[in-house]
């Protein structure tokens, strides 16, 4: 096999109808969402350790039964995992150290296909590859924002979807092993995200890349800036700064987590930007125009060629800027004209460097659709607009 192989469709129905979602949080939320509203699930059951989560999800309808993760407790009644029994598929939604523990159980009670979400596979796959009917998952999809207040069943819409499956031992165990990473495949695509089928290794160290690296990257910018702060920096930070740390904004705890276990494929590539960066340090330092144009022009060149539509482990908005006057109610004039075409915004913020004079709204939507059909609203209504 390749290392890395789109999944080709079946052709035929999806076959998994009830589904269980372990850790209801921006990931587990959105996948309990989509699962329900796009891949149209006759029953999904919500596991979560706040109450108030649970009770969200069954009023939002993403969840048809919740149970509160706790503790496990003696007999297999008080166990709230009893609740996926009989589930066609459980997403195990939680951080990546908790995923052994908790795998077991649901393994104990459901005999289903199980996955995770995590953002590193070769150690998963290392715990768990021994439970018969576990394939690792990755949805490349994500945000700063955190919590089940912040899913959406369109996160996962165009992005690709990783999965890993197992080594198996015997010719039945990788029959069934294929069969049930296919049916992933086919609920995957139901519920709008791309899958794509990647050894665990090879995972690793592409996400280490282009997800870890730069968190880690942005965290370190605005540490920087923050021990050079002398009440300046904050007071001129805009734009591209902004810009480039937004992700450092994300749980500091979940990350933590996310970099020591990716560690054994984060180590290299945080060496090989280190050199990187030693390059435009002695290219600068030598006076070295030569050389410094080349970097910027092959950091250039890459950053061009990337695919413009789809999602990664970033997740990428939509973003649209508009010139609006400084004036009461101009901020809800645009919300309403977007709200009476059905578009929905994820969230805005407004740079005014001078007052009583026209100001900056950058506005983040959900996909391209939406940004097409916010520019067209907008212009029609006499706004200025920039992609």
């Amino acid at each position: 096999m390749n290392n890395i192989e789109k999944v080709p469709s079946s052709g035929g129905p999806v076959h998994l109808h009830t589904a269980g979602v372990v850790g209801l949080g921006l990931i587990g939320g959105s996948i309990a969402k989509a699962l329900k509203k796009r891949a149209g699930l006759t029953r999904v059951v919500g596991l979560d350790r706040k109450p108030e989560v649970l009770a969200a999800a069954i009023a939002d309808g993403a969840i048809d039964q919740g149970a509160r993760l706790r503790p496990l407790e003696t007999g297999a009644a008080s166990d709230p995992f009893s609740a996926l029994t009989g589930c066609d598929v459980v997403f195990l939604c939680t951080p990546v150290d908790t995923l052994p523990a908790l795998a077991q159980r649901a393994a104990a009670h459901c005999d289903g296909i199980l996955t995770d979400a995590g953002s590193v596979k070769l150690p998963v796959l290392q715990a768990l590859g021994h439970l018969p009917r576990f394939i690792g998952g990755h949805p490349m999809a994500g945000s700063e924002r955190t919590g089940y207040l912040c899913s959406s069943a369109d996160l996962l819409e165009g992005a690709v979807y990783v999965i890993s499956a197992p080594e198996r031992d015997t010719p039945a165990s990788c029959a069934q092993t294929e069969r049930d990473a296919e049916s992933l495949a086919e609920l995957v695509r139901d519920m709008g995200a791309l899958p794509m089928r990647m050894e665990a290794g090879v995972h690793d160290h592409a996400v280490a890349a282009i997800s870890h690296l730069p968190h880690a990257v942005a965290a370190a910018l605005s540490v920087l800036a923050a021990e050079q702060d002398d009440r300046v920096l904050s007071r001129l930070a805009a734009g591209g700064f902004k810009d480039i740390t937004r992700i450092a904004s994300a749980s500091p705890s979940l990350w933590t987590g996310i970099c020591l276990q990716s560690a054994p494929a984060l180590l290299p590539v945080l060496d090989a930007f280190s050199d990187v960066l030693d390059r435009f340090r002695a290219a600068i330092g030598d006076g070295d125009a030569e050389t410094l144009r080349s970097l910027f022009e092959a950091g250039a060149a890459y950053r061009s060629g990337l695919p413009a539509s789809g999602h990664g482990a970033l997740e990428s908005y939509a973003t649209l800027k508009i010139q609006i006057p400084d004036q009461p109610g101009a901020l809800a004039g645009v919300a309403s004209l977007l709200g009476e075409r059905g578009i929905s915004i994820r969230n805005m913020d407004i740079t005014n460097v001078r007052s009583y004079e026209s100001g900056v709204l950058r506005i983040l939507l959900h996909d391209s659709h939406q940004l097409e059909a916010a520019v067209s609203a907008l212009t029609e209504g006499g706004y200025v607009c920039e992609r």
